[in-house]
Formats: C-alpha cells, structure tokens, sequence
C-alpha cells in the first residue's frame, strides 16, 4: 500500500472539496413584463407608476417631481419553489424629467394576493415591513442593486415604494442558491436547496470508480450561498487515478496502479503490458520473470525452454536470469572460503595446545629436557630413553655374600621378587609414555624441543 493512502487510513485524512454554488433564476425579465399594478392613495392622489418602452423593452417608470407622496408598484406573483432565501438584482437609472426632491426607493415583500378594495389594499401595503432603501443614482445613468430575503411562503410579490423620485426600473432577477449535483471530488451528493443562514449537512457517497477505505462517513456542508464544503474519505480504486477534474479515471495503456489512492499510475516494467483491470502487467509472449519477482519487476528473455513457467501477479516466475545465477555462484564460493578458512583456524588451535608434564613416581613433575634436538618432528624419528637395567640399579650387599648358601635362599627370592616387580613397574611406565606422546606431539621442532622428556629411574 502506498504511502499516501496509508496516512489517510490511520490518520482517517478527509479530503476537504469546495464547489461555489449554482444559482437558480426564478424570473427574469424587464420590469414592464412583471408589472402588475400601481397603487396610490385616492385621497393624495400623485404621480404613479407605469410601463414605459424604451429602445425596445419596457422599463417601469415614474416621475414624482411635483411632491413627496407615496406610490407602490406591484409586481406579479412569483413561486418560491424549494428556496429558502431569495436573491433579488434590480437594475434602474434616473428617468428623464424634472429635479426631484427624494432619489430613494424603498423595497417591500407581499406575500397576501391584493383585492380590488383600495383602502383594504392600502392598509396592507403600509404595514409591510421594510426590506431595503435603495438609492437611485442621481444622474442618468445605471445602477444596479441586490438584497435578499428570507421567503416564509411559496409565492411572494415584490413591492417599490416611490416618495418624489425620478426612478425608471429597466430589470429584475429573482433567484435562490442550490448546491448542485456533485459527482466529482470523491464524493457523490445530490441537488439541495441552500439554506437560509448558515449550512445544511448532507450525507452522500463515494463517488463512482472510488471507494471509501476506513468507513467514516461522506458528507457535504451546504451553505446558504450554494457552496459545497465536501468532506470525503473516500480514494481512487485500483486501476484507477484522480485527474485535474478530481475524478477517478482508468489508468491508460501501458501503465497501472496495484493500490487505492490518489496517485498516479505507473508505467508498465520493461517487455510487459497492462493486464486487465489496469491492476498489473504481464510479461509479454517470449519474456518471464524470476521465481521472486512480481508485477513490478522487468521481464527478461527465455534461457532454457524446458524450465520456462508463465508468470502472473502472483510471483511466479518464468525462466531464470543470467544475472542472478551469476550472484549464486559467487556466493556459493564465498561460502565455501568461509567455511574452509573457519575449519583450518579450529585445526591450528588444537595443535598449539601444550602437552601437559608427567608425574614421577613420588607424585611430583619433571621439568620437560631444554636440550631437544630440532627437526625431530615426526613420531617415526622420536625415541624413549632406555629403561635401566636392574644390574644397574641394585647392586649386591657385602654382607649378602658372606652368608652361608643356606641363609641365601630366602635372601635371594626376596631379591628376585624386588627385581621382577620393579622391572615390570619400569615396562609400564615405558608404555604409557609412548601411548601418550602421539596423541600430543606436534609437527613443529619447537614442540619437539619442549615435549622431550627425560626419564628419572625409580630407585
């Protein structure tokens, strides 16, 4: 998994969108089209409004030089729909005639459908609330204004209030504000109607060829000018990468993308093509990859037929390289070195071990003879010292000799049983000697030097 699409799991990342809004015209037309009466008071009775073709439209126009007495235009009822909050553009210019004493418009909203009775009609006009004052520029030329309002009901009229203006109203546009329908961005979200203040949670989906990886919830805000604020977790499926659009779309020929998320796809290792779903690529015919390869890797030629395999995402490889048999074989010897080298350095440790000092008869140990010949270092030219001879060893007591031949017998067998033990004692030691100093003599004369050993005869 990619490094990006990991932090957007663990760290539950939403990708924060923002779509301006879409507006709605409810009507849109010159004021002449949308008039619907004008109303005066009988009893001060003034100037009054009227449809007036200009260049081929027709403006409202009013010119109330005389006095300051009120004078209300009406326009046509027009259905609120779905919105909550109406948006109003007025367009109007200073109307040709004589000075006048109050520049102002005063804008008003009707919600009640206006009889016949003036009076009855008049009594209503009056106690509407003020929306806005609109200032009318005070030369000729155009101005244009807006206000908005919160509409309580599904039709309304729009009243103007005329108190000694020159006024000529050229157009008007009602409108309200929607976010629209959103299939980009990661996320899908219907058409809603903009809020009158504030914003609107609306709950939506991944949007199409993406998915949502961690659960949290697809949501947008919808604020009262049409706006979006989309909050999305959602990524790019597989296959699939995010384009200057912000939407998701089929990675092209020859590249792919084996993870969800937001990056672009990669192109396909050399001598392989994207397979389906754009997921992968396969070695093209005639090329494989090693047994621990996959998707990723670079295909290479076939080198022996007989143990060529067809290799696919999931690792299996096809043939086998020349460059990795290469880095076999040098680590097959490597190896070997080691191993031989390891051996030979346990070999010349055990030869160095010294041979430890034989005990003497009276259970102490004789110095090792300093006076070794070098180049004794074979077991063939090494020789043990002589064992004494017992005529060397015991001679005869003088008393012994004087003795009467029949006082000698007993004398003589206790000699001979001396003689005999200690000879066989010698042999022994000869033996051990000689079974012990093979087992610890080395192939260097300075071994030879110091395990040369001297023999002290038992007395």
């Amino acid at each position: 998994m990619s490094l990006s699409v990991s932090l957007c799991i663990v760290l539950n990342i939403f990708y924060i969108h923002h779509i301006i809004g879409k507006r709605v015209i409810l009507r849109a037309d010159n004021c002449g089209e949308l008039f619907e009466r004008s109303i005066e008071d009988p009893n001060n009775r003034t100037t009054i409004w009227a449809p007036n073709e200009v260049r081929g439209r027709l403006d409202c126009s009013i010119c109330n030089s005389q006095d300051t007495k009120p004078s209300w235009l009406v326009t046509k009822s027009t259905g609120a729909a779905d919105s909550k909050r109406i948006h109003v553009s007025v367009t109007m210019y200073r109307s040709q005639c004589d000075d006048c004493r109050n520049q102002d418009i005063k804008v008003y909203i009707l919600y009640k459908a206006l009889t016949n009775d003036v009076q009855k009609t008049l009594s209503i006009l009056k106690k509407l609330p003020l929306v806005i004052n609109l200032s009318n520029a005070k030369e000729d030329r155009e101005k244009s204004h807006t206000f908005q309002f919160n509409s309580s009901q599904s039709k309304f009229s729009i009243v103007f209030l005329s108190a000694g203006s020159c006024t000529q109203i050229k157009d008007i546009t009602i409108s309200y504000f929607v976010c629209d329908k959103n299939t980009s961005n990661l996320a899908s979200l219907p058409q809603t109607v903009a809020p009158a203040i504030g914003s609107q949670r609306v709950r939506g989906s991944c949007a199409k060829n993406s998915a949502n990886l961690n659960g949290k919830e697809v949501y947008g805000l919808c604020s009262s000018e049409g706006n979006w604020k989309i909050m999305s977790p959602c990524v790019c499926k597989r296959g699939y990468s995010l384009n200057i659009d912000e939407k998701c779309i089929e990675c092209k020929e020859k590249t792919y993308k084996d993870m969800p998320g937001n990056e672009k796809c990669i192109p396909c290792p050399r001598n392989s093509d994207t397979s389906a779903g754009k997921i992968m690529c396969s070695c093209n015919p005639g090329f494989y990859r090693l047994r621990t390869e996959n998707h990723t890797q670079p295909c290479y030629v076939k080198t022996n037929p007989s143990t060529a395999y067809t290799g696919d995402n999931s690792g299996l490889v096809l043939g086998i390289s020349v460059p990795v048999a290469l880095v076999l074989a040098i680590a097959s010897v490597l190896g070997y070195c080691l191993w031989k080298h390891k051996r030979d350095d346990a070999d010349n440790t055990q030869l160095n071990t010294k041979v430890p000092d034989i005990p003497d008869s009276e259970g102490g140990y004789e110095e090792p003879a300093k006076n070794a010949q070098p180049g004794r270092n074979s077991q063939q030219n090494r020789e043990l010292p002589p064992i004494p001879s017992v005529e060397n060893v015991y001679e005869e007591p003088a008393e012994y000799a004087q003795l009467d031949s029949s006082k000698r017998v007993q004398t003589d067998e206790n000699y001979q049983g001396l003689n005999a033990h200690h000879t066989k004692l010698d042999r022994s030691l000869n033996e051990d000697v000689q079974e012990y100093t093979p087992l610890h003599t080395g192939d260097s004369p300075e071994n030879d030097a110091h395990q040369e050993l001297e023999y002290v005869t038992v007395k």
